[in-house]
């Protein structure tokens, strides 16, 4: 098993300082049009752990840090004046750039160090000497140079020990839960054989239908109501699992809920050797009358939309824009499953259904086989005594109370 131990990076540190080394400095301006050559002397600190964190900056430090050219930022007053700084002063700023670079050397144990330098003219040179000024400079940058080394240590002990194994616990708690979603939603595809249904079946309008807008219409099918019974029976089983583990669900749009009652419902009809429900189009979820007989005709004898209700906007779409809008004449079986996340779910029932009798066209409603599930009439418009059943079928998808008052809260609403 592996261990954050097995890829915990060595902590940096920095050892003494080797011997100065020397080279050519840059030439530098001293008096309009007189340039006068440099020295650069550089100071090398051995590196040893690893090497590479030294390239990150340590953004969780207790203390406040100085950044290598903090001196040149402070005497132009800050990083925002520096556009409005002229090209020299632009070229001093990049050369403050690389006043610390990590690079390969040869030092004791150390293959890597971290180098510093100063160009200095040969007035400077004779002056430090005597000052000692270049040796201030180098114990001024090694200081501040330690001091984010130490940071950097710090926060990759509190990396280590801390926050990776607290972020590796949530990682594993989250995918424990996308784990325990997922087989939510596979249950709610594993329903037991006991809750088979027969194909559904559809009988004859009684009458023909009146021709419409002088067209002649063919007689036309209906969903028979004991399968209209059962399939509202197996459509609450189904929300029963949803309103188990609603965690699962609440983030899903609405198309991909219906996909999985499609399914579903598809899988527990008896005999079918077929796709009896199908998805797509302008409704959620359909039964064409051809697929259960082949005299039958295409039109759809039964339709489900699901919506997520947040208002009265929403209850109105689903009955009136999609079922009574892209219903055949003869599907008058439907259902509107009302998806609800509110915290108050015995209130939202409450609205849905008063919303769901203010649309044009209600007539009464009835108890249906499921309790808490009744079945509102509504006339259609522009087709004289043709009466559509929708079935109000609301699940509660809201918040799991975490708390025994929260709880009792819920069942005290």
């Amino acid at each position: 098993m592996e261990t954050i131990a097995a890829h915990r990076r060595e902590l940096p540190s920095l050892g003494q300082p080797g011997p100065p080394r020397r080279g050519v400095g840059v030439f530098r301006e001293i008096a309009p049009g007189h340039r006068v050559p440099t020295t650069r002397i550089f100071l090398t600190l051995p590196v040893s752990g690893e090497p590479e964190v030294l390239g990150w900056w340590p953004d969780k430090a207790d203390s406040e840090l100085n950044v290598s050219n903090q001196a040149f930022i402070d005497r132009i007053g800050g990083y925002d004046e520096l556009q409005k700084q002229p090209d020299d002063v632009a070229k001093e700023y990049y050369s403050t750039l690389d006043i610390w670079v990590l690079d390969d050397v040869s030092l004791g144990a150390s293959s890597v160090g971290l180098i510093t330098y100063a160009d200095l003219t040969q007035d400077e040179i004779e002056a430090a000497v005597s000052d000692n000024s270049l040796r201030d400079l180098f114990d001024s940058r090694r200081s501040e140079a330690e001091a984010i080394v130490a940071a950097i240590r710090d926060q990759m002990i509190n990396f280590y020990e801390k926050e990776l194994p607290a972020e590796l616990v949530a990682r594993a708690e989250a995918n424990r839960r996308r784990l325990e979603s997922i087989n939510a939603l596979y249950n709610t595809l594993g329903l037991p054989a006991s809750w088979k249904t027969p194909e559904p079946k559809i009988v004859p309008t009684p009458e023909p239908v009146s021709p419409v807008q002088g067209l002649a219409v063919r007689p036309r099918w209906r969903l028979e109501p004991v399968s209209y019974e059962d399939i509202l029976g197996i459509i609450r089983l189904w929300s029963n699992a949803v309103e188990t583990y609603p965690n699962a669900f609440r983030g899903l749009v609405e198309d991909r809920v219906s996909d999985l009652l499609a399914a579903t419902l598809n899988a527990t009809t008896s005999g079918a050797g077929r796709e009896v429900y199908s998805r797509g189009g302008k409704t959620d979820i359909a039964i064409r009358a051809d697929v259960l007989g082949e005299a039958n005709g295409p039109a759809s004898i039964f339709i489900c939309e699901a919506k997520w209700v947040a208002g009265n906007d929403d209850v109105t779409s689903a009955i009136e824009d999609q079922l009574m809008r892209y219903v055949p004449v003869a599907a008058t079986s439907t259902v509107f499953l009302a998806l609800s996340k509110n915290t108050d779910f015995l209130g939202a029932v409450d609205s849905i259904r008063g919303w769901a009798r203010r649309v044009p066209g209600y007539l009464r409603e009835r108890e249906s086989s499921v309790e808490g599930w009744p079945i509102f009439t509504f006339e259609l418009p522009d087709i004289d005594g043709v009466e559509m059943d929708v079935a109000i079928a609301t699940v509660n998808v809201g918040p799991v109370p975490r708390t025994r008052r929260q709880r009792n809260e819920n069942k005290t609403v």
